[in-house]
């Protein structure tokens, strides 16, 4: 398949993503506002940073709802699925609606209940509560980390010239790092535009990979793996304009948590671990932030940050949105195009 193929095929895909998400985007919020789904003083204020609660008041977001990511965790599995009908389409969209699913029950059962009930807040911050959804996500991840390698037969991957194998026992660590990923990408979505801006830019990166290397991301069917990409990418740009600073929609858990797992396993598949690796690290570092906050708290009783993840500190220090917003965007495009670089380096010298 010739790179203008590959290319015709991605902007066919796009516009399916962008128009099965169009069509149901405005009544989806419309429906979350009549429900009620908002972030209020009072939920807020229940077992919530005050740092956190003062940037959301002053800027505007008590009132808007969440959940918006409901639309891209239905429609881009949906789309994969009845599109296109190959076993990977059909494991990544298995995989994206199961963890979504974990996230949209998290998320009300956290604005519904937690939020507004001290007795449930209170449990929340339990050992047991904790560990118990701590093991739900793991093993959650764990049954998709055994769809790859059984289903899909990713029984090894290749990173800086060496064949890494990927035998049955390996499966809770590969489980460990979509959760890991998961998290990261989840955790970012705290700024308006923020999160779906830093996932189109990986996407993009993904996809300038596809044409570098389209063997490699081919998929059984005739199928790139590429035009998958481009359906969730039509979709997140639909998202992203109801996003753009001041949101009419959050995104909430359900459209954030599945992105890093989708963006590991493509990188698994396609042998772009090397790239995957500069595409995650702004997500990541932005989770390592607020895992050092909880270790200082916890051993030195003292906060590192005034607030935590860093994308909040920099509202904090009086940031406007979307400052925070363009400048993650510019690191991003600065770590996917040397993940590029190093990827082709890799393919070509080992």
């Amino acid at each position: 398949m010739n790179s203008a193929t590959l290319v015709l095929n991605f902007a066919k895909d796009f516009f399916i993503g962008f128009i099965a998400a169009a069509v149901w985007v405005v009544p989806l919020i419309d429906f979350l506002y009549k429900m009620k789904f908002l972030a209020t003083h009072k939920l807020m204020k229940n077992g919530v940073n005050k740092i956190f609660f003062k940037i959301n008041k002053e800027r505007a977001k008590i009132g808007t709802p969440s959940l918006g990511g409901i639309l891209i965790w239905l429609t881009t599995p949906a789309v994969w699925w009845f599109l296109f009908k190959t076993p990977l389409a059909r494991a990544l969209a298995i995989s994206f609606f199961f963890i979504g699913l974990y996230g949209f029950v998290d998320e009300v059962f956290t604005q519904f209940f937690i939020k507004r009930s001290e007795k449930y807040r209170l449990l929340s911050e339990t050992f047991g509560f904790r560990a118990f959804k701590l093991l739900t996500m793991f093993l959650l991840f764990t049954a998709v980390a055994y769809l790859v390698v059984s289903y899909l037969g990713v029984s090894s991957f290749w990173f800086l010239g060496y064949k890494i194998p990927l035998p049955m026992w390996a499966i809770p660590i590969l489980a460990f790092f979509m959760l890991t990923s998961s998290y990261a990408t989840e955790i970012i979505d705290g700024v308006d535009g923020l999160s779906t801006g830093l996932y189109l830019i990986t996407l993009v990166g993904f996809l300038a990979l596809n044409l570098a290397f389209p063997n490699t991301f081919m998929a059984y069917g005739g199928h790139s793996i590429g035009e998958l990409l481009a359906v969730l990418m039509g979709v997140l740009i639909v998202y992203l304009y109801f996003n753009i600073p001041p949101a009419r929609v959050f995104m909430g858990s359900p459209g954030a948590l599945p992105m890093g797992a989708i963006f590991l396993l493509v990188a698994l598949y396609t042998d772009t671990v090397e790239a995957f690796l500069f595409f995650i690290l702004i997500f990541i570092l932005d989770l390592a932030t607020s895992v050092l906050q909880i270790l200082s708290v916890k051993i030195r009783k003292k906060r590192l940050f005034a607030i935590a993840p860093i994308h909040h500190y920099f509202q904090h220090k009086g940031w406007p949105d979307a400052k925070v917003t363009m400048r993650a965007w510019l690191v991003q495009i600065l770590l996917v195009a040397l993940g590029i670089l190093v990827q082709v380096y890799v393919k070509t010298h080992f």
